[in-house]
């Protein structure tokens, strides 16, 4: 009899545990946005590998980020951001200042100067590049001024 009270004893503990554990179960289930149920675990698992891939996805983003700013730096610092031009008589018999010299330099002081000579019979044009503000051949007085008005002129474009 002592077998058989134990025995009962136990069911009721068994019984008491398996309805505990099933009131465990459905507490831990959460409703979620689209009406499926889905236990505690599951969602914490599933917004863990939703973290994960989101945090991979924003590390490409920034090194895709890093990336463009520099080319954009590079871009912006080989474009044309200064420029001055200078008008002046190539030759005592014209007057008008219709010749002039026209500097166009980026970041780095390199970029042209572009000389047009007016005269009454024919008209010549130049070209002389510079490199860190060091040109290729020898300026004109008047260009070597659009060149230092370009130099001493901040970021106009």
């Amino acid at each position: 009899m002592a077998a058989a009270l134990l025995g009962l004893v136990g069911l009721i503990v068994g019984g008491l545990a398996l309805k505990t554990t099933r009131a465990l179960r459905r507490d831990q289930r959460v409703l979620m946005a689209d009406g499926s149920a889905t236990e505690i675990v599951e969602q914490q698992a599933t917004l863990q590998r939703t973290m994960t891939l989101l945090t991979q996805q924003l590390d490409q983003a920034r090194v895709e980020t890093a990336a463009v700013d520099a080319k954009t730096d590079r871009a912006l610092r080989d474009m044309v951001r200064t420029r001055a031009l200078v008008r002046y008589d190539a030759f005592g018999d014209q007057g008008g200042h219709q010749s002039w010299s026209l500097a166009l330099l980026d970041a780095t002081h390199s970029g042209v100067v572009i000389t047009g000579l007016l005269g009454r019979e024919e008209t010549r044009m130049y070209v002389k590049q510079l490199r860190d503000g060091v040109p290729d051949r020898e300026l004109s007085d008047e260009e070597a001024q659009a060149v230092a008005q370009a130099q001493s002129t901040k970021d106009q474009l």
